[in-house]
């Protein structure tokens, strides 16, 4: 389909799950959640969660992009408030994608539409806006996350290009100065096409596409897809380097059904290993890397790597579960119900 449909149609293959940057805390084997039993859940009421961040006090901003909504919750799930509405004025929004963590419980609203970020303080009262930055290609969006300096870290990719590589840039809303970090792997995009009166590009789906993360201390890491690889980038300490593995899994006619007909000869025969689009930097330092899976299967695999120590661990939850958030005290996961509404649960190390 085309990129601008697509966009606005798959946003849940693209979310961010961001949580508040907390003390780092190496979680144990005994402390491994038990993923059927949550502490606290809200009810099967969202269309589609897709970020969430925790507040130091437990306090939970939720992002339901399905209805275009950001909801605050106390630290046991329930409903507080509303936050802001839709409009292009101060404390309004068009369409949020991403809710970045920064110092003092400070949360940075990425407004991919209005294209700027805008700033909410822990209170929740929102603060400045900030346009995004004129650079070629993307600006902030599904996936933003922020350093200690209140620098935003983003994948930037120009629609026109058809070469598979996007930047990993750096920038600094106050000066707005951009840097480049490093270069990922991107989907092959179609070369444009006439649709109607206008010209697109298609997604070639289940391409190889790396991903990215960074830890709280503000190591920043790339996941690469081929070969399956956590490595660190742009880094002034000692380089980081964990080589992964997944099974293959084939692409079914299930899989290709729905994708547009100039692309079906491109796409491959088996999955790639992960879905960059789900993987969630962790407060606890940890790096949660969602495997493909079979279509139809009940379970799925994350790989969870922790850049500080090097350790790596496989957990395995239900495919109606994809974690948002990881806290030094817990796992928070958005569940699809059988009507294909979301909830969202909070999972604690070691159990209730």
């Amino acid at each position: 389909m085309p990129i601008s449909e697509f966009a606005k149609n798959m946003f849940i293959r693209y979310f961010a799950a961001l949580a508040g940057l907390v003390a780092v805390a190496t979680t144990s084997a005994a402390q491994v959640p038990d993923f059927n039993a949550p502490v606290w859940s809200t009810g099967y009421e969202y269309t589609a969660i897709t970020a969430v961040r925790v507040l130091s006090d437990g306090r939970v901003l939720l992002l339901d992009v399905g209805e275009n909504r950001l909801q605050a919750l106390t630290a046991a799930g329930k409903p507080l408030r509303d936050i802001g509405r839709i409009g292009a004025g101060p404390g309004e929004f068009r369409e949020l994608r991403s809710l970045v963590a920064l110092r003092g419980d400070s949360t940075a609203l990425v407004d991919v539409v209005l294209r700027r970020i805008q700033y909410l303080d822990g209170r929740l009262q929102f603060g400045a806006t900030v346009p995004f930055p004129n650079i070629d290609g993307d600006g902030p969006g599904d996936l933003t996350l922020a350093d200690a300096r209140g620098h935003l870290l983003f994948k930037t990719f120009a629609h026109r290009a058809t070469a598979p590589s996007a930047a990993l840039v750096r920038w600094d809303p106050r000066r707005d100065q951009v840097d480049t970090l490093g270069h990922l792997l991107h989907p092959l995009l179609t070369r444009p096409m006439k649709v109607g009166k206008n010209l697109a590009q298609y997604v070639i789906p289940y391409r190889p596409e790396d991903g990215w993360g960074m830890t709280p201390d503000g190591q920043v890491v790339a996941v690469r897809a081929s070969p399956y690889v956590v490595e660190s980038i742009a880094s002034g300490r000692a380089p980081f380097r964990k080589v992964l593995s997944a099974p293959a899994v084939a692409v079914t006619a299930g899989d290709r059904k729905g994708w547009a007909t100039v692309v079906q000869d491109s796409i491959p025969r088996t999955k790639p290993p992960f879905d960059p689009s789900g993987i969630v930097s962790g407060g606890d330092g940890s790096l949660w890397i969602p495997r493909y899976f079979p279509r139809g299967a009940r379970l799925r695999q994350w790989d969870v790597v922790y850049p500080g120590t090097g350790r790596h661990v496989v957990r395995t939850l239900r495919s109606t579960q994809d974690v948002r958030a990881v806290t030094a005290a817990g796992v928070y996961i958005a569940t699809t119900g059988p009507d294909d509404l979301q909830r969202l649960e909070f999972h604690r190390h070691g159990g209730k």
